[in-house]
């Protein structure tokens, strides 16, 4: 998502955000300048990650958002939009906006709600001592799966 990488760069380069931002993400192609960008974390690293920060942007995907969510975050959420080609349809848009109105999520859909909305979160950070859920048995039924046990 180049739109959302370069505004969270823009953030860090207009000292709008004062902490170190860190991108963890599958594919972008504009290259963040300001900010750290990493490609895919392994599970545990990207849960470490999530419970150390002061706040997590994510895109719309449900086990993204759950994954803050169980970490005590109120996760600054930024569906993909078809219309900017991130996507093949709206669904994260239409789920964001429903599961807005049932949790504490801050949902973007304009980049220029970015920041009001990482604001409000960083403050709002309840912590629950909750680390995110281990998938051990879905990890052991992939694997025997994959192994024909």
């Amino acid at each position: 998502m180049d739109r959302l990488v370069t505004a969270l760069d823009d953030l860090v380069v207009h000292r709008a955000v004062h902490e170190e931002v860190v991108i963890t993400a599958a594919a972008y192609g504009y290259v963040p300048i300001h900010a750290k960008g990493l490609g895919i974390q392994a599970y545990d690293t990207l849960a470490g990650m999530i419970d150390d920060a002061s706040a997590v942007v994510t895109h719309g995907g449900p086990a993204s958002i759950a994954m803050a969510l169980s970490a005590g975050h109120v996760p600054v959420v930024v569906p993909r939009n078809p219309a900017f080609g991130e996507h093949v349809d709206d669904h994260q848009m239409r789920f964001a906006t429903w599961f807005a109105r049932r949790r504490d999520i801050e949902v973007v859909l304009e980049m220029v709600e970015l920041r009001a909305s990482l604001e409000r979160t960083i403050g709002r950070r309840a912590r629950t001592g909750r680390k995110p859920a281990e998938p051990t048995e879905a990890i052991e039924r992939l694997r025997s799966i994959l192994i024909g046990r």
